[in-house]
């Protein structure tokens, strides 16, 4: 019987073809869409899943609460050991240390130098690490592996890159042409779905090579935010009880330190990790439960259009329903032989579908800097997505058509006088294109609003130059450094030039305590310092609001303070501090000038306090201001200079534009893909829309005869068409703007300094959706309008 009823559905399908190939193109494109997101949102909820202590594992965080609270991924250095030392409730506490965009070099047989750029870094641990984290060595131990300073493990993926076919066990390579490191194991490549993507692991007695100050023991006044802290609990302890014991580490531990009441640690999960925004996660959930919600959408806006175009062709098959009843036809039979047709045409856009998801993912890869596949042979999620989709579009697209089709009377259907009640009636078919063009607006206006602050943060003032700004890494040695930016200043092309840690704005953060003048204690709050040179200021125009620009110096002998510094010490103004000693972390030294408040992180953080501090031995990058009309020319000296004076490392730069925009780049991509949606959204409610119309003029084709002959102009007939699909858009437009509103005013929240949500949004949304559904009903209602009287009414 059901083959009968498929034979029959495909020779229908292919009477009308034009129908089922539009109805195959909204749903393939839903369905696309879907399968894309639904990808990008298991591939993200899958993370650390194949850590077999996944729930045990937890990451110790920072909240700092000072007049701004913020958060960090990064704790004191010496929390792990005080945690192994002082409590039982751990089978391991370990610290891991990245450093990143790291300079690998290594010496081959011939005497050659092999050099490398490794930008996910390193990580300084113990090899307790390997117990917390699943990470398995293919070669070497262990238990072993890190526990003699200098040696380190790296993935097999180096393994080849490095050394080939050639054995890596026991071979050396050196990190910033400082560190000599052993090879005493090759581990297993990482995992895409993991947020540890270091291949390079090194012993934890080499930290001291890298960061002297969090070597100590003691280093508890401050803590760096790369810097973590990991447990792995005992089966029978609840996270909550590890809460409890942070205060007794803040009683033994910072008893007369002002950070006592400036810190506060907690517990995070391991599964929060990747999610949680504040302590540096990829992104909050809701951002994947919103793209899951958007693919949702898709598929209802492409099941409402295919329910549009059954019933608009309605009228059309009324008489070969008619024959089907007078030649027995019952309503069951006739039900399940539009869920054929219908079945069939689903099928045909699930494999269109997969096609172009499949031609996509390249480009979502790309977009999300991910390793996706996409094979339900081999991935049981997407095999269930896929039957799951399938089933669901059947029944939701084909049963509400398949019942109004089969409930046809035949007597009406062979002398077509069906009525709209008998054809499901405009009032539904209103409601479905009112909910089309409400998901289609509510995108519009969440593409207004995120492009809109994505504007704002990258065009607003940020108090300092960020353009024209080549920031390269510089391997250290004051002699050398001081050479590189004397022959880079001969450059023609070259504006400035200046050694620093770190632009102005960086991501990047240390927490120092400063202590003002002759006031007994710390503050309650801590500073963001930034070693520099006395070029910082005039490179990336940094404009002095009170004192004078530092000396040239080695060594800290002075600083420079922004105006938040001197509104936190309750002073009156920035003359106030000029000349008064501050001590940054222990280091005392008069405070010479006072910068105007610029932009230290990005536009979701308060403006911090901020100490420039002369301190060469710390910088970490060369800044050199370029003229752009001389660019290319320029860069080829500069890497030249570069390369003659640091011959064993790798040359690297990147723009400090480019380099700021990664802040934003989560919001470029939830934006590229709002854009996508929104205009598949939009394209598939016109689909249904033309269904709509074309229902309209076939419905009202005697009603138009008539005006035409009493007589109406185009004008008249365009109008009745005009403003049917104008009330329906303005009625999208009431439901989608305030659910908009409130949602983008949540997205928003996470900005400090942001955009204000107003009425142009909402025009430009509402007005945009009008001109596109008029240029989709305007053949249609034109052709009717046009159509001669004379055919219309003969009929009748």
């Amino acid at each position: 019987m059901f083959k009968n009823y498929f034979k029959t559905a495909w020779r229908t399908i292919k009477r009308n073809k034009s129908y089922a190939a539009i109805n195959i193109v909204g749903l393939a494109l839903g369905i696309a869409c879907s399968i894309l997101i639904f990808a990008v949102v298991f591939y993200h909820f899958s993370f650390e899943n194949f850590n077999h202590n996944r729930d045990r594992i937890y990451r110790i965080v920072t909240e700092v609460r000072t007049d701004n609270t913020f958060y960090s991924h990064g704790t004191p250095a010496p929390l792990a050991k005080a945690i192994r030392n002082d409590y039982t409730f751990t089978e391991k506490a370990v610290r891991v240390s990245v450093l990143w965009y790291m300079p690998i070099s290594i010496q081959t047989s011939n005497a050659e130098t092999k050099k490398f750029i490794e930008k996910d870094g390193l990580a300084i641990t113990t090899a307790e690490f390997f117990d917390v984290f699943n990470f398995p060595l293919v070669k070497g131990s262990i238990q072993t592996a890190l526990v003699d300073p200098n040696t380190g493990v790296i993935t097999e993926r180096l393994a080849k890159k490095y050394f080939g076919d050639e054995d890596a066990m026991g071979k050396i390579f050196r990190i910033s042409n400082k560190v000599d490191i052993k090879i005493t194991g090759i581990l297993k490549d990482i995992p895409l779905n993991t947020d540890r993507t270091q291949e390079i692991y090194i012993s934890d007695k080499n930290l001291k090579d890298f960061s002297a100050w969090q070597a100590k023991d003691d280093s508890w006044g401050g803590f760096d935010s790369e810097t973590s802290t990991f447990l792995l609990l005992k089966p029978s302890v609840a996270a909550a009880s590890v809460e409890k014991i942070f205060p007794q580490i803040m009683q033994k531990y910072y008893k007369d330190n002002p950070n006592q009441d400036v810190f506060k640690f907690h517990v995070q999960p391991l599964s929060d990790i990747h999610f949680n925004a504040a302590y540096g996660g990829y992104a909050d959930k809701i951002y994947l439960w919103a793209a899951a919600l958007i693919g949702l959408f898709l598929i209802i806006t492409a099941c409402v259009n295919f329910i549009n175009l059954a019933t608009a062709q309605a009228l059309n098959r009324s008489k070969e329903i008619g024959i089907r009843k007078v030649l027995g036809g019952v309503r069951k039979q006739l039900f399940w032989q539009f869920m054929a047709e219908t079945t069939l045409i689903v099928l045909f856009a699930v494999g269109v579908a997969f096609a172009l998801a499949q031609l996509t993912l390249p480009s979502i890869n790309l977009l999300f800097k991910t390793k996706l596949t996409i094979n339900p042979f081999t991935s049981a999620w997407l095999a269930v997505f896929l039957v799951g989709v399938t089933v669901a579009v059947i029944f939701l697209s084909g049963s509400y058509p398949g019942l109004v089709l089969s409930g046809f009377r035949p007597i009406a259907s062979l002398k077509g006088k069906l009525s709209q009640k008998n054809i499901g009636g405009f009032s539904l078919r209103r409601v479905l294109v009112i909910t089309q063009f409400a998901i289609s607006q509510f995108l519009i206006i969440g593409t207004i609003v995120i492009a809109s602050q994505m504007n704002y943060s990258k065009n607003t003032d940020l108090g300092f130059e960020k353009d024209d700004i080549v920031m390269i890494p510089v391997p250290g040695g004051l002699d050398k450094m001081k050479l590189l930016v004397n022959e880079l200043k001969a450059v023609p092309a070259v504006k400035g030039v200046s050694l620093c840690m770190e632009a102005p704005n960086a991501g990047h953060y240390n927490t120092n305590a400063i202590r003002y003048d002759n006031r007994e204690k710390d503050e309650l709050w801590s500073v963001n310092p930034k070693p520099m040179d006395e070029n910082y200021l005039s490179t990336f125009n940094l404009k002095l609001v009170a004192g004078r620009n530092i000396y040239p110096s080695d060594t800290i002998n002075q600083y420079i303070v922004n105006e938040v510094v001197v509104n936190k010490l309750g002073l009156r103004s920035p003359q106030e501090i000029i000349n008064k000693t501050i001590a940054v972390n222990g280091q005392a030294a008069p405070v010479v000038g006072v910068v105007k408040d610029f932009f230290d992180k990005s536009f979701r953080s308060d403006i911090g306090p901020v100490v420039l501090l002369p301190a060469l031995n710390r910088v970490e990058h060369c800044a050199v201001k370029i003229n752009m009309q001389q660019v290319k020319p320029a860069m080829a000296a500069v890497e030249k200079i570069w390369n003659s004076i640091y011959p064993e490392y790798v040359y690297n730069q990147e723009f400090l534009d480019a380099k700021l925009a990664k802040y934003y780049e989560l919001d470029d991509t939830i934006l590229t893909l709002v854009e996508l949606f929104a205009g598949i959204a939009i394209f598939i409610g016109c689909l249904g829309l033309y269904g709509l119309i074309s229902f309209m003029a076939a419905q009202k084709t005697k009603e138009i005869g008539v005006r035409k002959v009493l007589g109406a102009g185009v004008a008249s007939v365009l109008w009745l068409f005009g403003k049917e699909f104008s009330r329906l858009v303005i009625i999208a437009f009431v439901i989608a703007a305030p659910i908009a509103w409130w949602l983008m005013s949540k997205y928003l929240q996470d900005f400090k300094y942001r955009i204000n949500i107003g009425a142009p949004v909402f025009l430009l949304a509402v007005g945009s959706t009008l001109l596109i559904a008029f240029a989709t009903v305007s053949y249609r209602s034109l052709k009717a309008a046009v159509a001669n009287p004379v055919k219309s009414l003969r009929a009748e």
